[in-house]
């Protein structure tokens, strides 16, 4: 559901989406003009963290610190989301390899709010952040990657990650390095979490490769059958020769 919200048109739809279906958060703001690299997002606060008992040291009513903040990164919605995707090349990143577009985008969130989750820190008399970050398809991607920078660059943000259909986007050795803080959940045989450079040049070889002409026979007499049961009036000698000359 949240991660839905982010597909909303504007600012009155995600307040609205918030405020009456999930009490617990409280909208703060959210970029709805996406551009390549820089995908369309909102962010939003607990309410339960603003509460006086949430700001009491560890030991008092069992509270830490912190303030609970969640970004909402949307997925592909546009030409720009799909430039975005289509730059599918591998950088170097963080010791490994990540799909550049994917990079980019993650990137973005962290710069464009570092300094505003230190007001944030500031203004609530918080010592740190529970980040939660959440996407859908390239959002998912850019929520992962944004999360990496978070967790390793920000002593003051402890970032978890929730990605729905999320994108092949990093090498084996960096994807599992986030096993402790990035769930990814995908629908039976979603085609996004599968797709790659390298996953479409071969299925683009296997379907050169593939022999087609067994099932092809078989497909032509089917319908040959099948027109001939329904239709009896009809001479279908032609078909059948086409069949014949195509088997042999």
């Amino acid at each position: 559901y949240l991660a839905n919200l982010a597909y909303m048109d504007t600012e009155e739809e995600i307040k609205g989406g918030l405020d009456h279906d999930l009490s617990e958060w409280k909208y703060v703001t959210a970029k709805l003009n996406n551009a390549p690299g820089e995908p369309a997002h909102y962010i939003a606060i607990s309410k339960d963290s603003l509460s006086p008992e949430s700001s009491l040291p560890m030991g008092l009513l069992g509270r830490r610190n912190s303030l609970d903040v969640l970004i909402v990164v949307r997925g592909t919605k546009d030409f720009s989301d799909g430039l975005s995707d289509g730059l599918l090349d591998a950088v170097d990143f963080r010791g490994g390899k990540a799909h550049n577009g994917i990079v980019e985008a993650g990137q973005f969130i962290v710069n464009r709010y570092r300094e505003f989750l230190n007001d944030m820190m500031k203004t609530y008399n918080r010592s740190n952040i529970k980040l939660t970050l959440i996407g859908h398809s390239l959002g998912a991607g850019a929520a992962t990657i944004a999360g990496m920078l978070y967790n390793e660059d920000e002593k003051n943000i402890d970032a978890n990650v929730v990605g729905f259909g999320c994108p092949s986007l990093l090498s084996k050795d960096l994807s599992e390095s986030t096993e402790g803080y990035v769930t990814t959940i995908i629908s039976d045989s979603d085609l996004v979490p599968r797709l790659s450079a390298p996953t479409i040049i071969n299925a683009f070889f296997d379907i050169l490769s593939y022999d087609w002409v067994a099932r092809g026979l078989k497909d032509l007499q089917f319908a040959i059958d099948s027109l001939r049961k329904k239709l009896p009036f009809i001479p279908f000698e032609k078909l059948e020769n086409m069949y014949v000359l195509i088997k042999t």
